[in-house]
């Protein structure tokens, strides 16, 4: 990791007869991450923000503290493999976005499977104007987070039993949440407390808030989709979109 830095800020103050020019030099920095990290990595308020220069990903333990900023310089990839503790506060998040004004960069949770799920709890983050706002590929706990302004939101893929708590996504340019689960394999997912709105602006297809895609491949595989307390309203086009191939797909809404 290295830090850059920039110097900007000129004032003028104009006295009769006279120009003064006073010049103040600010340095800000931000810590480069980038490649592959398989030791233990703490993401400090102290040496935030992080600029995501490359793709980096986390084998071994990853723990960022509350009110750390990570910033996507490109269309990069932040990909955890190993275990997480990454929980925010109401008053500190853990902020999530694009540099620019461009949709870009990714983050990927991928742990190996715990017995133990809430090591991978995952609380009060802020992700927004990426490509994918968070892709989770195996069980996690994710709570009171805020997606927004990324090209699709929440990402459900292959093997996740997940639980998704307390949370909005809106002003998605495509799926607010998006699971496409096709393998042999069952799956749990819970959503409890949360709110989707104005997803599906992007004009060329009628994309849903949430869609849920499951194929096991065989009828022995299940995926089991339970929604409690989810607000759906003002979206483009469809609110909750439900589509089965092979096993059985138990959908319990309340």
């Amino acid at each position: 990791m290295k830090r850059s830095s920039s110097i900007s800020n000129l004032f003028v103050r104009t006295i009769p007869c006279l120009t003064i020019f006073l010049i103040f030099s600010v340095q800000s920095f931000a810590t480069d991450l980038i490649g592959v990290n398989d030791a233990i990595v703490n993401l400090t308020v102290a040496n935030s923000p992080y600029m995501i220069t490359g793709d980096v990903t986390f084998n071994g333990e990853l723990n960022i503290d509350p009110g750390v900023v990570v910033e996507f310089a490109g269309d990069f990839s932040f990909q955890v493999n190993g275990s997480i503790d990454a929980r925010g506060t109401d008053t500190n998040p853990i902020i999530f976005r694009s540099a620019t004004s461009d949709y870009q960069g990714y983050i990927k949770l991928n742990p190996t499977v715990s017995l133990y799920p809430d090591l991978y709890r995952i609380s009060n983050w802020e992700v927004s104007k990426l490509t994918d706002g968070v892709t989770v590929l195996n069980d996690y706990i994710l709570s009171d987070f805020d997606v927004s302004e990324c090209v699709r939101g929440v990402v459900i893929g292959w093997y996740s039993s997940i639980n998704l708590e307390n949370f909005t996504i809106h002003d998605i340019q495509k799926y607010g949440i998006y699971c496409s689960y096709a393998n042999s394999n069952s799956s749990t997912i819970n959503i409890t407390g949360g709110e989707i709105y104005n997803c599906g602006n992007y004009p060329d297809f009628n994309y849903a808030a949430a869609y849920f895609y499951y194929d096991g491949y065989s009828s022995a595989y299940t995926m089991n989709l339970n929604i409690e307390n989810l607000k759906v309203h003002d979206n483009i086009y469809y609110g909750i979109y439900f589509r089965k191939g092979s096993g059985t797909f138990n959908a319990n809404i309340k």
